[in-house]
């Protein structure tokens, strides 16, 4: 199946925008029937344009805030992703648009705070996934790393090494897109102020089989 031809060309949302060219770019193995889970379902409607994208799939979102309106054939859960007990090896795709930097910072309701929410959420999500299942992310990147607030964390490579991959996940693809222009991608990043000023990262990782 070639999911890049059923994605949206185009959609009203800078980092959804960012999900397409990774997908066209990375052209991932997820099976065509997958169970997929997207964390951080509340901000932006990746879920509906995910199950129209893919109507063979079968789609769970969660996010700590409730989701409006539910999406048609997806299961919506509202709750917290670092204590919700999802059963080992159920999900073929994790797909986190725009969300990994938030987690534990409090930022959204009051989300629960954690200083390793991020971490933590990876290796969930590798007990999650099935053997040779799929992991899409982007985040925030520049030439170090910080944690602005409440508000957001920027990744710098050795983070990425450090705190999400962590020696476990086979590198299918990553790539870096201007926070003003998400449908193109870079291939020079020269660092960039900080706090609001930064690049995205886009990451397709799989777990070994």
């Amino acid at each position: 199946m070639n999911m890049a031809q059923q994605w949206p060309a185009t959609v009203k949302d800078s980092c959804g925008q960012f999900f397409g060219t990774a997908l066209r770019a990375a052209n991932p193995g997820v099976p065509t029937n997958a169970q997929v889970l997207e964390i951080g379902s509340a901000e932006w409607d990746w879920l509906t344009h995910a199950s129209a994208a893919w109507p063979e799939m079968t789609f769970t979102g969660i996010d700590w805030r409730a989701y409006k309106p539910k999406p048609l054939r997806t299961t919506t859960i509202k709750g917290d992703v670092l204590t919700h007990a999802f059963e080992k090896r159920s999900f073929d795709w994790v797909c986190l648009v725009s969300t990994l930097e938030h987690i534990g910072l409090g930022h959204y309701d009051l989300d629960p705070i954690d200083e390793d929410g991020d971490s933590k959420t990876v290796n969930r999500i590798w007990k999650w996934l099935k053997p040779g299942g799929w992991l899409y992310f982007d985040v925030p990147y520049n030439h170090r790393y910080e944690v602005v607030k409440t508000s957001h964390r920027i990744y710098d490579d050795a983070a990425v090494e450090s705190r999400l991959r962590q020696g476990r996940w086979r590198e299918h693809w990553r790539g870096v897109v201007g926070k003003g222009e998400t449908s193109r991608l870079l291939t020079k990043t020269p660092a960039l102020g900080g706090g609001e000023s930064f690049y995205y990262l886009g990451c397709w990782w799989q777990k070994a089989e």
